[in-house]
């Protein structure tokens, strides 16, 4: 999705009471703002490259 520029799924992999936290502090409530963080994100930003080493998830 990041690679790629593109929403493959953000309404599948997100569930509409999710919470995304970046590393760095920002939060985003809701599927809806982490589709329009995602959106506004890439329209100035590219990723070259992702390596994921961790992943957490809390439950659900």
């Amino acid at each position: 999705m990041w690679l790629q520029k593109k929403d493959l799924g953000i309404f599948k992999i997100f569930s509409n009471n999710a919470t995304y936290i970046e590393s760095w502090g920002p939060r985003y409530d809701s599927s809806k703002k982490i589709k329009l963080w995602f959106d506004e994100w890439n329209s100035r930003g590219t990723v070259l490259k992702w390596d994921i080493k961790q992943f957490f998830h809390k439950e659900n």
